[in-house]
């Protein structure tokens, strides 16, 4: 897959693509947004507390694309705050854990809910299998997710972010997904000057670790942010 990630330096921006990573607390939505964003693996990190935010760009097909990468509680103690985050989302992988059934199962009972509820209809999702490293552990065979998202009309990949296997392909399948669609759009419709709302800027969570605008980033125009 042709894409070149890009360092935070001075770049104009094509598009911003807000992408959620939902699922149960545990799955491993963390370790895939950090292993995405920052190419880091931490065996000890802690549950989300609320939303935390990270981003990376991408070159895909020349555009220069900012994926803003929301990564949700899981806990149901935190839903009700992670709902506020749905809107302008125009992504989602949808993250279980290979070694515990119920994650899988709570993909059907809760997330795709959630998502129908809170987020556009035309919302872009991967289904992820994650911890496929875990090979002795693993419950949830591949068959079995594989029928399960056809199931619910979803594309599947297996991931590791111990391992980072399929980590960069799940995210840049899903925004060159995205990207192909804008761009079959004719150009005087295509969305573009579309600001940042405040009212989404996520808040700094328990490990003051969030950030959001640099100001070397110059925008073009972003997208569903």
């Amino acid at each position: 897959m042709a894409s070149l990630s890009l360092k935070e330096t001075e770049v104009q921006l094509d598009y911003q693509f807000k992408i959620l990573l939902i699922g149960d607390s545990g799955v491993g939505k963390t370790s895939i947004m950090n292993r995405f964003t920052e190419n880091k693996f931490n065996v000890e990190i802690k549950s989300t507390i609320g939303v935390e935010y990270s981003k990376k760009t991408m070159v895909i097909d020349q555009a220069v694309i900012q994926a803003s990468i929301w990564d949700t509680a899981g806990q149901e103690r935190f839903r009700s705050l992670a709902k506020n985050y749905y809107k302008g989302a125009i992504g989602a992988l949808l993250v279980f854990d290979v070694t515990r059934p119920h994650t899988l199962e709570n993909i059907q009972k809760i997330w795709l809910q959630e998502v129908e509820q809170h987020a556009s209809k035309n919302i872009k999702m991967i289904l992820i299998g994650n911890k496929s490293d875990l090979t002795v552990e693993r419950i949830v065979k591949q068959e079995e997710a594989v029928n399960f998202s056809k199931t619910n009309n979803l594309a599947y990949m297996e991931t590791s972010a111990l391992n980072n296997q399929n980590i960069d392909q799940a995210f840049e399948t899903l925004v060159r997904e995205i990207y192909s669609e804008i761009n079959s759009l004719p150009s005087e419709i295509r969305p573009k000057n579309l600001t940042q709302r405040k009212e989404h800027t996520p808040q700094v969570n328990q490990n003051n670790n969030l950030q959001i605008d640099k100001k070397n980033i110059k925008k073009k125009r972003a997208c569903c942010e």
